[in-house]
């Protein structure tokens, strides 16, 4: 689901049988809702459209923006590891780790992958079809 006025946008547009597409950044979760800028989501999105339709762009003064919010965060952090208890501060340390992106192992698709595969592709699909007839 795409909350907000990107959502509503995407929906308005397929009642009215618009094409149309969202390219969205990804912010951590305990960062949303914060008073601040995330510019590595903008990166991010700016990568995919330039990537996309085979433009450059300069983005220096975005990795600019990039390091020091990234910097700012490192300092909340820290402060709050600091002052935190030693139990709590560790238990949250780990928590947020646990979220931090992790590459996917590489290697070829086995025949138990492929079984696995066949046999659950159609829950990928099941219930479309539907007219979807909430308000906008």
């Amino acid at each position: 689901n795409i909350t907000g006025l990107n959502g509503l946008l995407l929906g308005v547009a397929k009642k009215r049988g618009l094409e149309a597409v969202c390219l969205l950044g990804e912010i951590p979760f305990y960062l949303q809702g914060l008073p601040m800028v995330y510019p590595k989501a903008s990166k991010s999105v700016l990568e995919v459209l330039t990537k996309t339709l085979g433009i450059g762009i300069d983005f220096s003064v975005l990795d600019k923006m990039v390091a020091r919010v990234e910097q700012g965060i490192r300092h909340l952090e820290t402060q709050f590891y600091e002052q935190a208890p030693p139990e709590v501060a560790e238990r949250i340390r780990n928590w947020l780790e646990s979220f931090k992106y992790k590459p996917a192992e590489s290697r070829p698709i086995t025949e138990e992958d492929q079984k696995w595969i066949k046999e659950h592709i159609d829950e990928l699909f099941k219930g479309g079809g539907e007219e979807d007839n909430r308000p906008l």
